[in-house]
């Protein structure tokens, strides 16, 4: 029996959907429609990490809307929390504060055992 409410890599299509109409409206150049899209694809499902990535490396988020995003998965339901802190590391990375992401670096390292993981050491190394 398929399941018909993820694709091949375990993201559900609404969120899969929502990330192509973000990646269409990225393309006209309308980037609140982009942003709203991207916003949806991790509300759908936190696993989407291509709308972060989205979201983060093209700059498309002002420091209020990371913050409220940041604060939309401390409140999400869901068992991936070593998932969120990856989230909130990619976040932080752009933020001067660099306390916030040496101690989510050193947690993630520590409680889920990613001593090695390159988005750990790129946010460290952005510092």
């Amino acid at each position: 029996v398929m399941n018909t409410d993820t694709d091949d890599s375990g993201i559900s299509l609404k969120a899969s959907i929502c990330l192509t109409r973000g990646k269409v409206y990225e393309a006209l150049e309308n980037q609140e429609r982009a942003v709203r899209w991207y916003k949806a694809a991790l509300t759908a499902d936190m696993k989407c990490f291509e709308a972060l990535e989205c979201l983060v490396n093209k700059r498309m988020l002002s420091y209020d809307e990371q913050r409220d995003l940041l604060n939309s998965f401390d409140k999400s339901d869901t068992d991936y929390k070593w998932l969120k802190s990856m989230y909130k590391l990619k976040l932080l990375q752009h933020e001067e504060k660099s306390s916030d992401v040496d101690a989510l670096a050193v947690s993630l390292s520590d409680d889920f055992s990613f001593t090695d993981n390159l988005e750990i050491l790129t946010a460290q190394a952005n510092q």
